[in-house]
Order: structure tokens, then C-alpha cells, then sequence
């Protein structure tokens, strides 16, 4: 778990995947973590992914920046 806060410290992206979905989660990590990058299934993950990649998902949560070279 260090590592994980350590990276949403230096605003990395942080992707949280948990089979038994968001309720499932401690609620401690909702005060650490957006809960916009929580996801219920690696489905889920997968296609938040697929978004930010095509450009799509366009809200960054302060943790994606792009460079157009």
C-alpha cells in the first residue's frame, strides 16, 4: 500500500480494480484515491484505458498529462 500512496502522492495514475466491486473497497481508500478510478471488473479498467488512449476520457483527475510533439 505504500507504493500506491506514494504514487497518488507524486499524482501518478492510480487504477484500482476490485472484484467485489466499489462497495467492496475500504472505505479508507476513498479518502486517498478518486473514486473515478476505482473500477468494479478489469473490463471496466481496461476500457478506461482504451478511452484515455483514443483521447476520449478527457477528465484526468489532475493525473495524465499529454504531450502533442
Amino acid at each position: 500500500s505504500e507504493e500506491m500512496f506514494w504514487a497518488n502522492r507524486c499524482k501518478k495514475p492510480v487504477l484500482l480494480c476490485s472484484p467485489q466491486g466499489k462497495k467492496g473497497i475500504s472505505s479508507w481508500l476513498f479518502a486517498t484515491l478518486p473514486h473515478q478510478l476505482m473500477f468494479d471488473s478489469w473490463y471496466e479498467l481496461l476500457g478506461y484505458l482504451e478511452r484515455v488512449d483514443q483521447g476520449i476520457e478527457t477528465e484526468t483527475y489532475g493525473r495524465w498529462h499529454f504531450f502533442d510533439l
